[in-house]
């Protein structure tokens, strides 16, 4: 994916990658809000460990300093 100068204002990728997942996953929209992130965390939890009886699967989850990666609620997801 190439992303340049052109690709306009207010576009918001959120994504992951990983082994247990059979390909990228990726979220598109205009801002990055709380709820949007909730969505991302949402998906990521039953594509990677989506049999509860199985033993967690470790995650790691990177987020930068965005005031939307620092709810309460965002915190204790991730």
């Amino acid at each position: 994916m190439h992303l340049n100068e052109k690709r306009g204002h207010g576009v918001t990728i959120l994504g992951a990658i990983g082994a247990q997942l059979s390909k990228p996953v990726f979220l598109l929209a205009k801002s990055t809000k709380e709820d949007f992130v909730k969505v991302l965390f949402k998906m990521l939890h039953e594509v990677v460990n989506p049999n509860p009886s199985l033993p967690d699967i470790k995650t790691v989850v990177v987020l930068d300093n965005h005031k939307a990666h620092k709810t309460p609620y965002i915190k204790r997801l991730a």
